[in-house]
């Protein structure tokens, strides 16, 4: 009996393994069906990552294209204005030449200009001092006459 009992024992014990197994197999087939799904899902979303980021990557492709362009047209205005400013530059430089040369010019010419003004001066009060000392010796004889006129006449 023991050995039946023994054999039952076992039988039971089997019978709960392959029940176990049984369920862990379905558990299994169920966690496979799940895994199955989750993995199609990620598959999804992956493409559609893939998809997006190529589309991102061609729209970042193109900004940065359209955005050298851009700096290329940038950067040429800054060249021709950086040029356009030393060209300024170096006219601010030559009209402030001329201007020194020209005021130069005005001073001499105004120096000369008070010259010659106090050199016709002196030469008018000259001819003023010469006209007096003549019109001062006409006079001489003329009152020389007159006073002996006068003398005369007493």
């Amino acid at each position: 009996m023991r050995r039946q009992s023994a054999r039952l024992g076992t039988c039971r014990q089997l019978t709960s393994y392959f029940l176990r197994r049984l369920r862990r197999c379905c558990v299994n087939q169920s966690l496979d069906a799940a895994l199955l799904r989750k993995s199609q899902e990620f598959k999804t979303v992956t493409e559609k990552a893939v998809e997006e980021q190529g589309r991102v990557l061609a729209q970042k492709t193109a900004q940065k294209a359209k955005s050298f362009e851009k700096f290329g047209e940038l950067k040429e205005k800054y060249r021709s204005s950086r040029e356009r400013v030393k060209e300024i530059k170096q006219e601010k430089a030559a009209l402030e030449e001329e201007k020194a040369d020209l005021e130069e010019a005005k001073r001499v010419a105004s120096l000369r200009h008070v010259k010659d003004v106090t050199r016709l001066k002196q030469s008018r009060s000259f001819e003023v001092t010469h006209e007096r000392v003549r019109v001062q010796t006409a006079m001489i004889p003329k009152s020389n006459h007159r006073f002996n006129n006068i003398r005369n006449r007493r």
